[in-house]
């Protein structure tokens, strides 16, 4: 999977924190922690659903909101494609992505300058748990591997300028940013690190504002959905990551 090219310069990766504007305490504690992994970067301002609606349309999208649980989680998704239309539009070929609660691994920029080897849409540095996985590569201490499908988690991530294009190619916004890398719509090449680089900082105090929208709001898959949802699964590993890959993740099923 990887291409043996020498290791690229972690300086050249442009850095995007994506942060509500009064969030003081987060952003003084992403200021330092950055700088002291010598990572350049620039706040985004988040979009701000804590306190009152959002509009219907943003960045040229329609808005759906039977696709998420409050409008703050819808501002996380408008800010996320905020930022991918700024690396859509920008000269770098790759971009990080973090949240202001991101915590950094103290190697996280011999992980920046190796990552541009490998071949991916969106490199996961911040996830969840996986139930199955295939280990594909290894960057110094770390496994990179694909899962059935990508983990939940979207505080810090690699993606490509055309990766970025694609989720601004989108006609609406109808899901919460870390569902979307799942979205068949895209067919994103996902990898993640094991152990993950990056990890969300709980200790900080939250500024979101969890108003839920009424029970039964969200649209749930219908049985037909679910009957097809495994075979388009096992139809995209299979395209994006070869016979390999696909079989080593089917036969865990078997593992006891």
């Amino acid at each position: 999977m990887a291409s043996k090219t020498p290791l690229a310069d972690a300086s050249d990766i442009p850095v995007y924190v994506i942060s509500l504007a009064d969030a003081h305490e987060r952003r003084r504690n992403m200021t330092a922690r950055l700088a002291g992994a010598g990572i350049a970067f620039r706040f985004v301002d988040a979009v701000d659903g804590r306190w009152r609606r959002l509009p219907d349309v943003f960045d040229g999208a329609r808005v759906m909101r039977e696709g998420y649980y409050s409008e703050s989680a819808l501002g996380a998704a408008m800010s996320h494609r905020l930022v991918h239309r700024m690396i859509a539009e920008g000269d770098g070929e790759l971009a990080l992505v973090l949240e202001d609660d991101a915590e950094l691994a103290p190697d996280l920029s011999e992980v920046l300058a190796a990552a541009p080897r490998l071949e991916f849409d969106l490199l996961k540095l911040e996830g969840g748990p996986r139930r199955r996985r295939a280990v594909v590569d290894r960057i110094g201490r770390y496994a990179v591997v694909v899962g059935m499908t990508p983990s939940m988690g979207a505080a810090g991530y690699l993606i490509r300028r055309s990766a970025a294009a694609r989720f601004c190619s989108l006609s609406v916004l109808d899901q919460e940013i870390d569902s979307a890398f799942n979205d068949f719509r895209l067919s994103l090449r996902v990898l993640e690190l094991d152990p993950y680089a990056v990890v969300q900082d709980r200790a900080t105090p939250t500024l979101v504002s969890f108003q839920q929208y009424p029970a039964g709001f969200r649209l749930e898959p219908n049985w037909w959905q679910r009957l097809v949802l495994p075979l388009r699964k096992r139809e995209r590993l299979l395209r994006l990551y070869g016979v390999r890959v696909a079989l080593a993740l089917e036969l865990q099923k078997f593992r006891s």
